[in-house]
């Protein structure tokens, strides 16, 4: 599903049978799984979880790129920035695709622990499953 450069065939722009298809079969698996998961969320520890990560969610979404673009300044002037052929390569300039895997964890987690005063506080949502 994903977009080629140069083909002629597009799956994307317009959208096509292809896509339809494919959001269809997402969609039944989502309705599939559904029972199984609201099982699982009535045990307290799962449902916790998923209450802290909400409380996360929209600060991390909102400042990752952020993150990232300034972690692509700082790799770009330390000279660190993987070319294209060398990110999946193991070899001797493996510091480059580390420096750039770690930081596109690292920033976006230290910009969200930054923020951490807007956060909600789990413990004031009730259990609603």
């Amino acid at each position: 599903m994903i977009t080629v450069p140069g083909e002629r065939l597009d799956n994307s722009s317009p959208l096509n049978l292809a896509m339809l298809t494919l959001a269809t079969c997402q969609l039944g698996l989502i309705l599939l799984a559904r029972p199984l998961v609201e099982r699982w969320l009535r045990r307290a520890r799962p449902w916790r979880a998923v209450v802290a990560m909400n409380a996360v969610v929209l600060t991390v979404f909102l400042c990752h790129l952020s993150a990232v673009v300034i972690l692509v300044g700082l790799l770009n002037l330390a000279h660190w920035l993987p070319s294209a052929g060398e990110a999946g390569r193991c070899g001797s300039r493996l510091y480059k695709p580390l420096a750039w895997a770690a930081g596109v964890i690292v920033a976006p987690a230290a910009c969200t622990t930054a923020s951490r005063h807007h956060h909600a506080r789990p413990s004031t949502y009730r259990h609603v499953l």
